[in-house]
């Protein structure tokens, strides 16, 4: 999950993410555009965002599975 979350941010340089970056970015998923006086993301786009971050993972298990079969 954190990998998908990391390509889906493009944080390839970075040796680790935090928490906070985590969160942050399944709520962008979900709609969130973190500016500056947004605040924290809320419940609903933070569900939002796992959602689609699980189809995600989902479509990323279904491609690799696929692809190292016969």
């Amino acid at each position: 999950m954190v990998a998908v979350v990391r390509r889906f941010l493009r944080q390839r340089q970075q040796p680790k993410m935090t928490v906070r970056q985590f969160v942050c970015g399944v709520a962008r998923l979900g709609g969130f555009l973190g500016r500056q006086g947004d605040g924290d993301p809320g419940v609903r786009t933070l569900w939002r965002g796992y959602q689609r971050l699980q189809d995600m993972v989902l479509g990323f298990h279904l491609h690799n599975s696929s692809t190292s079969g016969p």
